[in-house]
């Protein structure tokens, strides 16, 4: 028999034959709680409950309607050592009209023959109750409070950062993401991973939508259909009109407008889709992009399809974007780029200084995992020009384990926090175009989360 346990975030995280080697798993366990002793004399001394890693959850043991949490459970014995024991001790609520906690025996709905695993919190209603594991006659509690998530939003995900508009309107053959997010007890949260994607009345002639990221395909002009964002542990949802339509005209937005471009510098160009009515689509990542003399300045990354690197001074090039093929392709009116050489003097980096909430994933980068803030990096040159040159430039962060900074397109330059510890860091960009390689600092303060209050 196959028995599937469902991770704390409602996600199927491993399967378990049941095989002599699993039952021996089991078994010891019951050993131990049988006569106390572990081989030579050894016995469990102490039990402690710790909050999942991974979980949704303020490290105080909250959690919220629609998304569980976690608990693990941690034996100590008398020869000093520890183990995991979150599998094999007993989980019990002292509410479960507040939340359950499992045992491997709570269905997850809409998926069958699975279960939550061991120690996963499952929110009823919001309210508090005492959650307690239990081993042999040992046996630990921690208090666990339930509250409702507060305006949920379905957000557009463009180029890796998250737009709010009151619509969708997408060109066909398009692809357009979406996600969600609440506001938990002050902090602003992306959970469109852990949220079930629907159309309320599906059109697939129109659309798709793919139930498990929410990513939306456009197939043909029609609409509007509606996009949910719902969670089979509760009732709370949110929803977007989506339209698919032909697009008017496409535009492109050079990032320094019609400033030179320094030679070993990128420029992103965004590439806009402008509809009869409604906000503009953001296809800079799905139109085809060229530039007129690729060996000046070209367009090849495939993380970054958009930037323009600059190889070599000469002739202005010229920069094309189209968007669909044959009698449905759009054209953007071309835009032409000067590119000149020049010597990096300085660095400087803003915001000089700035803080995250440990452990607060946030609204604007999906899938993140934490909070983040945007870091960018401005460069003086011998010709008198200064030129953003956050993308080219190499950061790092003076301690990895309160917050990383990225290097690579096109998230340069964003700081992640590491985890709920705090602390400051000092964010470094150094770029080696210069001989004396210059390099500016700012500095990242980690704050504690908001205390949440009693329910």
């Amino acid at each position: 028999m196959k028995k599937t346990f469902v991770s704390r975030r409602g996600k199927s995280i491993f399967g378990i034959q049941w095989r002599w080697r699993s039952l021996t798993f089991f078994i010891a366990p019951a050993l131990i709680a049988g006569c106390g002793v572990v081989g030579n004399g050894v016995t469990p001394t102490a039990l402690s409950i710790q909050p999942a890693s991974g979980a949704v959850a303020d490290p105080a043991t909250r959690i919220f309607q629609c998304f569980t949490g976690g608990l693990n459970a941690t034996l100590f014995f008398s020869d000093g050592s520890v183990a995991d024991f979150t599998r094999s001790v007993k989980w019990s609520s002292s509410n479960t009209a507040v939340v359950e906690v499992s045992n491997a025996d709570i269905p997850v709905p809409a998926q069958s023959s699975s279960v939550f695993a061991p120690g996963a919190l499952v929110p009823v209603s919001p309210g508090t109750a005492t959650v307690t594991a239990s081993f042999d006659r040992l046996s630990a509690s921690v208090k666990v409070s339930v509250d409702a998530p507060k305006n949920l939003q379905i957000r557009k995900v463009d180029q890796a950062r998250l737009v709010q508009v009151p619509e969708v309107i997408m060109a066909p053959g398009s692809t357009q993401n979406l996600t969600l997010v609440g506001d938990f007890d002050g902090v602003q949260r992306n959970v469109g991973a852990q949220v079930n994607w629907s159309f309320q009345t599906p059109d697939t002639s129109v659309a798709t939508i793919n139930p498990t990221t929410g990513a939306i395909s456009a197939l043909a002009p029609g609409g509007p259909l509606t996009a949910v964002a719902s969670s089979s542990l509760c009732s709370l949802s949110a929803a977007m009109p989506v339209t698919v339509a032909p697009v008017q005209s496409l535009v492109i937005a050079p990032q320094f407008g019609g400033a030179a471009l320094i030679v070993g510098d990128l420029e992103r160009f965004d590439v806009l889709a402008n509809f009869a009515s409604g906000p503009q689509q953001d296809l800079s990542t799905q139109a085809a992009l060229t530039s007129s003399n690729t060996a000046e300045a070209a367009f090849g990354s495939a993380a970054a399809p958009n930037y323009l690197v600059s190889i070599a001074d000469g002739a202005p090039v010229t920069v094309s974007a189209s968007f669909g093929s044959g009698s449905s392709a759009v054209q953007a009116v071309p835009v032409t780029v000067s590119l000149v050489a020049a010597n990096l003097q300085s660095l400087v980096v803003t915001p000089n200084e700035t803080s995250l909430t440990a452990n607060a994933p946030m609204t604007q980068y999906p899938g993140t995992g934490a909070q983040v803030a945007q870091f960018q990096a401005a460069g003086s040159f011998d010709n008198g020009q200064t030129q953003d040159v956050t993308s080219v430039a190499r950061w790092s962060s003076s301690n990895t384990a309160l917050a990383i900074v990225n290097s690579l397109l096109p998230i340069s330059g964003l700081a992640t926090a590491g985890g709920s510890s705090t602390g400051s860091v000092v964010v470094t960009a150094q770029d080696s175009r210069a001989a004396q390689n210059p390099l500016a600092t700012a500095q990242l303060d980690l704050v504690p989360a908001p205390t949440a209050s009693a329910p």
